[in-house]
């Protein structure tokens, strides 16, 4: 079972009664998320700054330049100002660290300047909802807030698409 619930990692997962393990074994029918499918939309999870590791970039005041760096702690259902940004990157360096990893600077739109459909990397089963989501728009993300991004078979992202989904959601 563990083999057929997360074949990647062999992630243990913890059960405390029959429907937990029923419930399991029926998301077994399903496509695993970012598991890519011919001909259809395809899901990709995304994140651009890891709270550890690029803490370098952030700076403790906003200022010019400066764009929020949101983390899942920030937002809740529906909302991005359930808490107020504690760090703010520099534009510049902000872009240089993301596009260090994939390409040079053309002055291309990246993901932080459009809208962004953005969750709680931590859910609690004690929570009243376990989705935690909210959109964000013109902000750099660390790694508790994920984003989705839908591609069509093309590879091409939707971002409108996104936002039917999010429809679909409510």
């Amino acid at each position: 079972m563990v083999r057929r619930l997360s074949p990647d990692s062999l992630s243990v997962m913890e059960f405390k009664n029959n429907l937990d393990i029923q419930i399991a074994e029926k998301m077994l029918r399903f496509p695993l998320l970012g598991e890519k499918i011919d001909d259809k939309w395809n899901l990709r999870l995304t994140a651009e700054f890891h709270m550890t590791n690029d803490s370098h970039l952030f700076k403790q005041q906003p200022g010019k330049g400066r764009i929020p760096l949101y983390e899942g702690k920030m937002i809740h259902q529906f909302t991005h100002q359930f808490s107020e940004p504690k760090y703010w990157v520099d534009e510049n360096e902000g872009r240089q660290s993301i596009l260090g990893r994939n390409g040079i600077d053309k002055g291309q739109k990246l993901d932080y300047q459009g809208y962004r459909l953005g969750f709680r990397d931590i859910a609690r089963n004690t929570d009243a909802r376990t989705m935690i989501y909210t959109i964000t728009f013109n902000s750099f993300n660390g790694n508790k807030l994920p984003t989705i991004k839908l591609y069509d078979e093309q590879n091409n992202c939707g971002s409108s698409v996104t936002f039917m989904v999010i429809m679909k959601i409510n």
